[in-house]
């Protein structure tokens, strides 16, 4: 019996009294997020989350509408415009930007980031200091994002705003990269706009500065060239290589191959050394790339990126490396769903909140799961087939995220660019519901909306389940896009 999936959801047909009327939905994400350039500052929470609203009405009809290749095309070029424009709206949403900067500037000095602690520099660059969030705990931030930060202060000549304007304008290019690989490894088909008109994808990266989509663009350089290198090379003789399309003859290059293998490298490299959460992708490797390539590739990811380390190294830089993302582990919370309830059940055993205990043990948790979905994965291994590594990886990424105890809007930007593979839609329903936490900044301070936070995760768990009910059942069909 073939394996049942989520069932077709009303869609905007050519014979839908809704069908003449689809292209304002395309329209009503614009809308959006012109009230997000309309912000004078994130404690305007009501107009927040009125912007992502209108954008996320706009973004569900457009996906349940009925488009031919061109007008795809279109919708995925509109989703670049709408990014462009945030270079030309100040990035109020977020203060990650101030630390990228003041990095990028102590480099550009001639100074180590890895040693430098904000706090204990007030005379350098106080306009970044008065707006950076975590100014007594050293960077936490790798080698690809330190040289795309001293590239912006290069580029801007040590100017703030300049520099700001380049390190947004290198984030646009990678989205734009990042949508062109969406385009070639879904075919063009319709499930790029889970990805290309999602209200968060449009707004949080180049437009508020953030650097997932930069990691989203190498895992999918890497994902698209390693399928392009396995296609290229000679086929095994014991079983025939299953790509997304059937090698012919003519396709066997294996001198070829390895140069687009080195491309896949140098993209895992950009994404692992810009955030380092994609290497939980590594025991993918396997079912994408076979036992000895996926062995030897990994391995090579993980070297290059220790050597990217070397020209910052010496005797502080590790301790003050794992020092910082100690505490962001053992000391941050935000928006954490199983964590918050674990914390609620530590408070009503001990009388307080012990997330030194609660965020290991859930990381723990969350480690054993990704390796049975990584066990999952290797069963099921079709060498080759991009999509089934990306809808592992998302697997992965939700995981992660459900028992994480930070989970910040635009940490939701992998699992939305990796549904574009999957069955699972509840990833969807959450980036939808996620923008809620921004009811947090209010301009009395900041203040944690534990009661949407429940809201929150009461709905995106209710959907969850309710998709792992629906798919046990024999008679489901075809899934949304």
């Amino acid at each position: 019996m073939p394996r049942p999936t989520l069932p077709t959801l009303p869609r905007i047909t050519p014979g839908h009294p809704l069908h003449a009327f689809r292209w304002a939905f395309p329209l009503l994400v614009a809308a959006g997020q012109a009230l997000l350039w309309s912000l004078e500052s994130r404690g305007q929470s009501h107009l927040v989350l009125l912007g992502f609203g209108v954008s996320t009405i706009g973004w569900v009809g457009t996906m349940l509408g009925t488009w031919n290749r061109r007008q795809l095309l279109g919708l995925v070029g509109l989703g670049f415009a709408l990014r462009a424009i945030w270079l030309f709206v100040p990035p109020l949403l977020s203060d990650d930007w101030y630390r990228y900067l003041w990095d990028g500037l102590v480099a550009f000095r001639g100074a180590n980031p890895f040693d430098a602690l904000p706090s204990q520099m007030p005379a350098f660059a106080p306009d970044l200091l008065a707006g950076m969030n975590s100014p007594d705990y050293y960077t936490v931030y790798p080698p690809a994002a330190q040289g795309l930060f001293r590239l912006a202060a290069e580029l801007g000549g040590g100017h703030i705003p300049t520099s700001l304007q380049a390190l947004r304008g290198m984030f646009l290019a990678f989205d734009g990269l990042a949508l062109f690989l969406l385009w070639r490894l879904t075919r063009g088909g319709k499930a790029v706009l889970v990805y290309a008109l999602a209200p968060l994808a449009i707004a949080e990266t180049a437009g508020n500065v953030h650097l997932e989509g930069v990691s989203i663009a190498g895992v999918l350089l890497a994902v698209w060239a390693w399928q392009e290198g396995l296609r290229r090379s000679q086929a095994p003789t014991t079983a025939p290589l299953k790509v997304d399309r059937e090698p012919q003859q003519a396709d066997a290059q294996p001198g070829a191959a390895w140069l687009w293998y080195g491309l896949g490298l140098v993209g895992f490299w950009l994404a692992v050394a810009t955030k380092l959460t994609p290497l939980m992708l590594l025991p993918l490797f396997p079912a994408l790339l076979g036992w000895k390539r996926g062995l030897a590739l990994g391995t090579a990811s993980v070297a290059l990126l220790v050597l990217s380390f070397l020209p910052f190294w010496n005797a502080d830089m590790l301790p003050h490396l794992s020092s910082s993302l100690d505490l962001y582990y053992r000391r941050f919370e935000f928006n954490g769903g199983l964590y918050a309830a674990a914390r609620w059940l530590s408070i009503q055993c001990t009388g307080y909140n012990r997330i030194d205990v609660v965020g290991p043990m859930l990381g723990l948790v969350s480690t054993i799961a990704m390796l049975l979905v990584a066990v999952y994965a290797w069963v099921k291994a079709r060498p080759g087939h991009a999509a089934g590594f990306l809808a592992a990886a998302f697997g992965m990424v939700a995981i992660h995220q459900l028992t994480a105890t930070i989970v910040h809007p635009w940490y939701l930007l992998p699992l939305l660019a990796y549904s574009c593979f999957s069955r699972w839609r509840f990833g969807l329903f959450w980036a939808a519901l996620v923008p809620v936490t921004y009811m947090a900044y209010q301009h009395n301070g900041f203040h944690h909306p534990h009661a949407w936070t429940a809201l929150e995760y009461g709905m995106v768990w209710a959907v969850l389940l309710a998709e792992a009910l629906w798919s046990r059942k024999p008679t489901a069909s075809a899934s949304m896009l």
